[in-house]
């Protein structure tokens, strides 16, 4: 398999490191970023190519991952994005369902990060 690009946008730091962690175990060759909000998130899109995934959280400071989603999509249309979140609210899963974005629940274990890649095929 060719190396992907996943970008993890979460605020927390332990989120990241365990979907960072379950990612490179799996496929090692992969490269995987990191932003702990929007505003870095944002500040990335113009400086690096289109990464084949992005996961993000819902609950950020500043921007919240839904709002983040519209300003991606403006510069990275087809990107696949996964909110992965412990926001399990239905009116968040609808939203994702609307703007064609996937859903994750956390916790973060080996099975919800592999749902999330699979948003990549």
């Amino acid at each position: 398999m060719t190396s992907k690009t996943v970008l993890i946008v979460d605020d927390s730091r332990l989120s990241r490191m365990i979907i960072k962690a379950l990612i490179l175990e799996k496929y090692p060759e992969w490269v995987v970023m990191e932003a702990t909000n929007a505003d870095q998130t944002i500040s990335l899109i113009g400086k690096i190519t289109e990464p084949n995934l992005l996961t993000l959280d819902v609950n950020m400071p500043g921007m919240d991952g839904l709002s983040l989603v519209q300003v991606i999509r403006e510069t990275w249309g087809n990107v696949p994005i996964v909110i992965m979140t412990a926001n399990v609210q239905e009116s968040v899963s609808r939203k994702c369902a609307e703007m064609n974005v996937g859903f994750v629940e956390k916790p973060i274990t080996a099975e919800s990060v592999a749902k999330a890649l699979a948003y990549m095929e």
